[in-house]
């Protein structure tokens, strides 16, 4: 479980954002739930741990997007913060 901004590195604008809507985005690792840059970063992460990543796009949406938010090829920046893992959860929750 995470929550996250998601921003286009290229112009700072932000597409999506977990803390906005006030729900942590809950996923499992390597199931095609998120992108694969989440898969390899998430694993290296500690609970309660926040990072600032930037997806290549290969590693994001790719050629495809995604629909109107997303433009094809487009590089991603995120800001992450590992809240839970399974029933382990953080001492230190941002909502």
């Amino acid at each position: 479980t995470v929550h996250y901004r998601g921003s286009f590195p290229s112009n700072g604008k932000q597409f999506d954002s977990s803390y906005q809507r006030k729900e942590p985005f809950v996923f499992q690792v390597q199931t095609d739930s998120t992108i694969k840059c989440w898969d390899q970063i998430i694993q290296s992460m500690s609970l309660g741990e926040k990072a600032m990543i930037v997806c290549p796009a290969h590693l994001a949406y790719g050629e495809e997007g995604l629909g109107d938010i997303i433009p094809p090829n487009s590089d991603l920046q995120f800001e992450i913060e590992l809240l839970s893992i399974g029933d382990l959860k953080s001492k230190h929750r941002e909502l």
